[in-house]
C-alpha cells in the first residue's frame, strides 16, 4: 500500500491537468461506522476513505514551504507524512 500511495502522491504533484484522479486508501473501520451511526444517525457501512490529487496538490502548495511553515511555527508537510495517514486516522 505504501508504494502505491507514494506513487500516487508523486504523480499527483507532477500532473497539472484538471482531470480528477483519486485513490482508495482504506475502508472505514467497524467502530467508526458505529460511532457515525450513533452520533449522526447515518449508515456509512459501504464508505471508503479516498485521497485525490487536488487535495495532495493543495496540501503541498499551502503547507509544504519550509520557510513559510517555520514562520507559522509549524513543520512543512513532506511526502513521508502521507504515509502516516492510515495510522493517524485509526488512532
Amino acid at each position: 500500500m505504501k508504494t502505491l500511495l507514494l506513487e500516487f502522491i508523486e504523480n499527483a504533484l507532477c500532473d497539472v491537468s484538471e482531470i480528477h484522479v483519486k485513490m482508495k486508501t482504506q475502508d472505514l473501520l467497524e467502530q467508526e461506522i458505529m460511532l457515525i451511526r450513533k452520533m449522526a444517525g447515518k449508515d456509512c457501512t459501504r464508505f471508503v476513505r479516498t485521497m485525490d490529487k487536488f487535495t495532495v496538490r493543495h496540501v503541498f502548495k499551502n503547507h509544504g514551504d519550509e520557510v513559510r511553515e517555520r514562520l507559522r511555527g509549524q513543520l512543512p508537510i513532506v511526502i513521508e507524512d502521507f504515509l502516516l495517514v492510515e495510522i493517524i486516522l485509526v488512532e
